[in-house]
């Protein structure tokens, strides 16, 4: 085998990032589409945020990564077809034209989308803390500088990389403190945002157990790792190790972070227009049942432990709504007295006797 070339291998690396880059343009696309889709639903609509600001979002997030693997690639096809024989390799030749008005353009791109995905990812935070974990507000002074920080590190960043021959590759003076803030800005949010998720599955998986379909949404492995944006999260880190070492192989990973930064934010949306997302009332609407069951004679306990502050229309049953509002434990007994005859071993309806109603908690009938 010949030996390689002088920068042989970096030239491998940016065809291979343009390759995947593509690629994950694929998936951006098609989670665009089930965004609009979903988000045009008048069924899915959610309550108390205006629609249209989601569909403007998601729209600019869309034509930023388009712009993006448009920009990138038309000006690596040139590269690697015009000026395949420039003196030493197409990648030289990229690094000589790095701040070209194709080039410059596509850095804008991944910087603004970039800044439009941590933003999200913010919002959410204060979206998930504004219903639990009041007290811990202020640990979210953190990624609000660290964001600040990304802003500025990144005006300056396109500043100094917009004139030649200055690349992020060949001069670290602003490129790894801009990655590097980006890095720990979206593994501080990720934090963040999975700490409490994390917190209320354990207690909701303690109260209704691991099958249940209602909190399901709430409590899977996937949907924690979607709300917090966990893949952004995990590209981002792999790519500054690379590009901190100065390794080639971080062309690959940057072409794939500039579109897993919108598709990361695509996957929240789509929880959020399919109402399957953390709110800033779900805490209040998940009541947590644990039932124990004392078989003493024909009687057994049921412990409501009701996590919410205040309650929301729960159960249909015979066209009424019944709101339960309770702020401390109270003891439902079940009546299991025999059933007409082919209904055995059905319980009767809860009661609520007057010995065990405490006040402060009250149970009451809405009808339509």
């Amino acid at each position: 085998m010949p030996p390689s070339l002088p920068g042989e291998a970096e030239q491998k690396f940016v065809l291979e990032g343009v390759m995947l880059s593509l690629f994950a343009y694929g998936v951006e696309f098609v989670i665009f589409i089930q965004c609009i889709m979903a988000l045009q639903s008048g069924a899915n609509q959610r309550r108390g945020f205006p629609r249209w600001i989601l569909l403007t979002y998601t729209t600019v997030m869309f034509l930023l990564g388009t712009a993006y693997i448009m920009a990138n690639t038309s000006y690596k096809i040139l590269a690697y077809t015009t000026h395949r024989n420039f003196p030493g390799g197409p990648a030289q030749w990229i690094n000589i034209n790095y701040s070209s008005p194709t080039t410059f353009s596509a850095n804008v791109f991944a910087v603004l989308s970039s800044w439009g995905a941590d933003a999200l990812l913010l919002y959410r935070c204060f979206v998930i803390y504004s219903s639990s974990f009041k007290p811990l507000r202020p640990v979210l002074f953190l990624p609000v500088l660290l964001f600040i920080g990304e802003l500025i590190c990144g005006i300056l960043l396109l500043v100094q990389v917009s004139h030649a021959p200055i690349t992020i590759w060949n001069t670290i003076n602003l490129g790894l403190p801009y990655f590097t803030i980006t890095t720990v800005c979206n593994i501080t949010i990720t934090v963040c945002i999975a700490t409490p998720l994390l917190l209320h599955r354990r207690r909701l998986l303690r109260a209704f157990g691991k099958r249940n379909e209602y909190t399901k949404p709430y409590t899977s492995a996937a949907s924690i790792l979607i709300e917090s944006s966990a893949l952004y999260a995990a590209v981002a880190t792999i790519f500054i190790g690379f590009y901190a070492r100065n390794n080639p192989a971080s062309h690959l990973f940057l072409a794939v972070l500039s579109q897993v930064q919108v598709i990361a934010p695509f996957l929240v949306i789509l929880r959020v227009a399919n109402r399957k997302s953390w709110s800033s009332t779900t805490n209040e609407e998940l009541t947590a049942i644990s039932v124990t069951n004392n078989t003493n004679g024909n009687q057994s306990h049921a412990q409501r432990s009701i996590l919410s502050s205040r309650g929301r229309p729960t159960t249909v049953q015979q066209g009424e709504f019944i709101q339960f509002e309770v702020h401390t434990t109270t003891t439902v007994k079940h009546d299991r007295s025999p059933s007409p005859a082919g209904q055995s071993g059905i319980d009767t309806p809860p009661k609520v006797d007057d010995e065990d109603y405490i006040p402060g908690g009250r149970v009451t009938p809405l009808h339509e």
